[in-house]
């Protein structure tokens, strides 16, 4: 793993060229030479020398909030050579199969859903359990208010729940007249959408658990989401169909047609874009304005959840081939394939684009942590090692350390340690 990152790094300097030269001479290990080089070119290139000497200068510096101002074409240069690549960071064990995970708004907490009648809050970093919500049947989603105070659940037991957070208490039980299949709250945490297998969507008010609208369905409405701007709202039904509606009207601007029925539904963070999943085994990324399908992503088996990341640039799916997948939003390239046991039913990033976790029918819900996604990682580890010319080495590893801990890649201090 440290190899391959420095030999990405490789390709942002003038040497560039010969960095498969230098991987075909040195395919067991790069000399400290050569990657102290590449580091401090980098270095040089990412950062000034004032800000080098400013961040050498404050070795308690909080790297989470210092602010690298690059240039937006240096930045996508950047992410084009390093990819990201993602090392499990915690399992969480159920009892039965994991339904639905969702990371909480400032990614702290992580939510599960279970066909072991349960939902759960975990804490994200240790994957440790805070609370657990019984419920009478399967919990088949759940989704954090955008103030983090409140969990939203969907359960086959025909109700749907809103709950406090902190305490684990059940605030309002919405009822309904079949399985809840999909919750979703509005932007601004005031409404709560949902679908149903008595062929209904709702508009619920989040503060009293009324419900203000039903939006009749000829069908079971498997999955709903708001787009980020509020404006619209997405529903995906056993129809086979996907519909992109107006909030304030209830009018369905589009309906694009599916091979099989739509199981997952999710907007970019622009809302420019809309993600499906269905059961004829493809995802697709589609035009918000249009309706018009962008890419389509086979998979081998029903992709059960669709997600993008937090900055739009990847859409991971869950598919019952027993795989999750990383996705190009741009290209609908398939970037990463994580391999499981069972059939992963749900994934979500966090907020920070630090973790990803997957739910699966093999009664885990995991964690993994992002081991390249954030740029000022690499800058950061770019200067530590051209520290090392500047003969401050006994420093490095305090500052690696420091830098890792204000990310939380603590499990990544093994890739990087001499």
């Amino acid at each position: 793993m440290k190899q391959i990152l420095f030999i990405q790094m490789l390709l942002l300097c003038t040497a560039g060229a010969q960095a498969m030269e230098h991987e075909q001479l040195y395919s067991k290990q790069m000399p400290a030479s050569l990657e102290r080089q590449c580091a401090k070119k980098i270095a040089e290139v990412l950062i000034s020398q004032d800000s080098m000497d400013a961040l050498h200068a404050n070795p308690d510096n909080d790297f989470t909030k210092d602010a690298l101002s690059l240039p937006e074409g240096l930045q996508n240069t950047i992410r084009s050579y390093m990819p990201q690549q993602w090392a499990e960071h915690a399992v969480v064990k159920h009892d039965s199969g994991v339904i639905s995970v969702a990371f909480s708004p400032y990614g702290e907490l992580l939510a599960t859903g279970s066909n072991d009648n349960n939902a759960r809050i975990i804490k994200a970093a240790t994957g440790e359990e805070l609370h657990t919500i019984k419920h009478g049947d399967w919990v088949r989603l759940v989704a954090f208010s955008p103030d983090s105070e409140l969990l939203a659940t969907g359960s086959d037991d025909k109700n749907a729940r809103i709950i406090k957070t902190a305490t684990g208490a059940v605030l309002h039980t919405i009822k309904h007249g079949d399985w809840v299949r999909s919750v979703a709250f509005s932007p601004d945490g005031e409404l709560l959408a949902t679908g149903s297998n008595d062929n209904n969507a709702r508009i619920i008010k989040t503060a009293t658990g009324a419900v203000l609208h039903k939006i009749e369905h000829g069908n079971c409405v498997l999955s709903v989401a708001f787009s980020p701007d509020g404006e619209l709202l997405a529903m995906g039904s056993d129809d086979s169909n996907a519909r992109i509606i107006k909030t304030a009207t209830g009018a369905v601007l589009h309906k694009i047609e599916h091979g099989d029925w739509v199981s997952s539904v999710a907007f970019s963070p622009d809302s420019e874009l809309l993600a499906t999943g269905s059961s004829d085994d493809n995802a697709r990324i589609i035009k918000t304005a249009t309706g018009v399908v962008l890419h389509k992503i086979k998979h081998d088996g029903w992709v059960f959840s669709v997600v993008f990341s937090p900055d739009g640039e990847l859409l991971a799916t869950g598919s019952s081939d027993k795989s999750s997948r990383i996705i190009n939003t741009t290209t609908g390239a398939v970037l990463h394939n994580i391999e499981h046991d069972s059939v992963v039913f749900s994934v979500a990033f966090s907020p920070d684009n630090e973790w990803f976790a997957t739910g699966s029918s093999d009664t885990n819900a995991r964690i993994y942590a992002c081991l390249t996604n954030n740029l000022k990682n690499a800058v950061l580890i770019a200067y530590l090692r051209s520290c090392q010319d500047n003969k401050r080495q006994p420093n490095m590893q305090g500052w690696l350390l420091e830098a890792f801990q204000a990310h939380r890649h603590k499990n990544a201090l093994k890739i990087y340690k001499d």
